[in-house]
C-alpha cells in the first residue's frame, strides 16, 4: 500500500538500509541498486539519510521498497502528488511493468491513462455527487 505520509520509514536509516530492509534482507546489494536506479534513486543517494530527501525522492524510495517487496496488488492513495513532474515518467513504467493488480486512486488523468488504467470508477457519478 503507498500512502503519501510514508509512515514506515526511518527516517533516520539511509536510502540503502531502507531498502535492504523492505526487502527484507533477501536481495544483494548490487540487485537493489539496479532495481532502485529504475526508481531515479542513484548511488549518491544510497547513503542518504531518508530526512534528507526531497518528498519526490521519498515517492520514488516507497516504489522501490514496494518493488522489492513483490507484492500481489499495488494499492496507490495518490501516486502522483509528491513526484517530480521529471520523476512520472519513471513512476508510470514501474506501475505499467508491475504484473499483479493495481488499485489506483488519483485526480491526474494523465497519469491514468500513461499506465494503461483499462477500467475507471468515477465516485462522484457512482454516489450521485
Amino acid at each position: 500500500y503507498y500512502r503519501q505520509d510514508f509512515p514506515t520509514f526511518d527516517f533516520e536509516a539511509t536510502v540503502m538500509a531502507s531498502l535492504e530492509k523492505a526487502s527484507d534482507y533477501k536481495h544483494a546489494q548490487q540487485e537493489i541498486r539496479q532495481i532502485s536506479a529504475k526508481f531515479l534513486l542513484r548511488e549518491n543517494t544510497m547513503h542518504q539519510q531518508v530526512k534528507t530527501l526531497s518528498e519526490g525522492q521519498k515517492a520514488l524510495l516507497s516504489l522501490a521498497c514496494l518493488y522489492l517487496q513483490q507484492p500481489s496488488i499495488l494499492i496507490f492513495d495518490e501516486p502522483t502528488n509528491h513526484v517530480n513532474f521529471r520523476h512520472l515518467p519513471a513512476l508510470a513504467q514501474a506501475v505499467k511493468n508491475f504484473e499483479g493488480a493495481v488499485l489506483l486512486v488519483s485526480h491526474d488523468a494523465h497519469f491514468m491513462q500513461d499506465v494503461g488504467i483499462d477500467r475507471t470508477i468515477d465516485m462522484g457519478k457512482e454516489l450521485g455527487v
